[in-house]
C-alpha cells in the first residue's frame, strides 16, 4: 500500500491529530474495506491489520498503532467492534466520505471578521437559543451542538462530542448541562467523571450555565458574551420535550420572548402573577419533581418562556425555585399566597422588583 497522497480529507485528518504516516495507512485500508470494496463491513482483528500493512511496514510497528492508548484509539478514530475486530467510527467514516454530521453547523474559513476561539474551557451565562445562534454566527470554526436536555446519557454524549470536534476542528457547544445550567436536586451527573472531561478539552468547549456551579466542580472557564434580541416574538411552542408535571401554555399574539441575559446576580427574576401573563409559559404544576422543576426552567431559559407556579406555594416549594432563580436566567411566576411570602422568596422579590435584567 503507498503513502496516502496529500491533501484530501484523509491527510487533513493526519495533520490535524498529530497522525503518523503508519496511522493513516491504517485508516485507508479500514476505509478501504468497509467502505470501498464492502469487503469487511465490520472491520478487521488487529493482527489482520498488521499483516495487510506488513509488506512496507514491521508488523509490531502497526499493532503499536492500535493501542487503547495510541492516537487512532484515543482520539476516536477507530471504535471496538464486535468479536476483537477494529473499525472506523462514525465520526471518521462521516469526515473521510464528506458527509455532514446532523448536529455540526458548518463555519466559513476564512469568514471575514470571524472570531476563532483556541482549545480550552469557555463559559456562556445566556442560554436563550437567539444568544447561541449569534454567538455561532461570529465563530470561524464549524459548531457541534449538544442538547443535554435531550440526552439520556449526558456524559456519554459529551464525551461522543469531544471526539468528533477533535476529527472535525469544531467547538462543542453544550446546551442544558445538568449541574451547570440548572441546579439538581435528586438526580446525581456524577460531579468527578464531568469534571474530568470539562477540566482540559483538546477543542474550544463552550458551556451554557452558571459559572459559580463550574466554580464548585473546580473549572475556570473564559466567559463570553452574545448580543440578546429585543422585541423578539414568544415562542409559540417548546423546542424540547417538557419534564413530568409540566404543560406547555401558548402566547397571546402580541406576547415578546421574554429572554434574561444572565448577567445580574442573581440571574433569574421572579414576579408575582395575577393570573393574567400574556408570555409563553411552561406550567408546574403539584406532581412535578424539584428536578422537574430545573428542567424546565432550563428549557423556558432557551425558548424565551416564563415558569408558572400552578400549585400551593410550600416551604420545599420556595427553597427549589429560590435555588432555580439563582442560577437559571429564567422569570418565575408566583401567585402571592394570603399569610405572604416565605422570607426568602420575600427578599427576592425586593431584589426583582427594581427590574434588572429583563428584556
Amino acid at each position: 500500500m503507498s503513502t496516502p497522497p496529500p491533501g484530501g480529507a484523509l491527510a487533513a485528518l493526519g495533520t490535524r491529530l498529530g497522525l503518523s504516516s503508519v496511522a493513516q495507512k491504517v485508516v485507508a485500508l479500514l476505509y478501504a474495506l468497509e467502505h470501498l470494496t464492502g469487503s469487511h463491513p465490520g472491520g478487521l482483528p488487529p493482527i489482520e491489520i498488521a499483516q495487510a500493512l506488513g509488506p512496507i511496514h514491521d508488523e509490531a510497528l502497526v499493532l503499536g498503532e492500535l493501542l487503547p492508548e495510541a492516537p487512532l484509539r484515543r482520539q476516536g478514530v477507530l471504535r471496538r467492534a464486535p468479536g476483537g475486530r477494529l473499525r472506523l467510527s462514525t465520526a471518521a467514516t462521516a469526515l473521510l466520505a464528506g458527509q455532514h454530521l446532523p448536529d455540526l453547523i458548518p463555519g466559513t474559513s476564512p469568514r471575514p471578521g470571524g472570531h476563532r476561539l483556541e482549545p480550552g474551557l469557555y463559559h456562556l451565562p445566556q442560554h436563550a437559543a437567539p444568544a447561541l445562534a449569534s454567538l455561532v454566527s461570529t465563530l470561524s470554526q464549524p459548531t457541534l451542538r449538544v442538547d443535554a436536555l435531550a440526552e439520556a446519557d449526558v456524559l456519554c454524549a459529551l464525551r461522543r462530542a469531544l471526539r468528533s470536534a477533535r476529527l472535525h476542528a469544531a467547538v462543542v457547544l453544550v446546551e442544558g448541562l445538568p449541574g451547570v445550567a440548572y441546579p439538581l436536586f435528586g438526580g446525581e451527573m456524577r460531579g468527578p467523571l464531568l469534571r474530568r472531561l470539562l477540566r482540559a478539552p483538546e477543542v474550544p468547549l463552550v458551556v451554557c450555565g452558571s459559572t459559580t456551579a463550574l466554580s464548585s466542580l473546580g473549572l475556570a472557564a473564559q466567559t463570553l458574551t452574545a448580543p440578546l434580541p429585543r422585541g423578539a416574538p414568544a415562542p409559540s411552542l417548546p423546542s424540547g420535550a417538557l419534564p413530568p408535571g409540566t404543560f406547555w401554555r401558548a402566547p397571546l399574539p402580541s406576547a415578546r420572548a421574554a429572554f434574561l441575559d444572565g448577567s445580574s446576580a442573581p440571574p433569574g427574576r421572579l414576579e408575582l402573577f395575577d393570573g393574567t401573563d400574556p408570555r409563553a409559559a411552561i406550567v408546574l404544576t403539584g406532581t412535578a419533581t424539584p428536578d422537574d422543576f430545573a428542567r424546565a426552567a432550563a428549557l423556558a431559559a432557551r425558548d424565551g418562556a416564563v415558569l408558572v407556579l400552578d400549585c400551593p406555594l410550600t416551604a420545599s416549594r420556595s427553597m427549589v425555585l429560590a435555588a432555580l432563580v439563582r442560577q437559571v436566567p429564567v422569570t418565575v411566576l408566583i401567585a402571592p399566597p394570603p399569610e405572604g411570602l416565605p422570607s426568602e422568596l420575600a427578599r427576592l422579590s425586593e431584589e426583582f422588583a427594581r427590574g434588572e435584567g429583563l428584556l
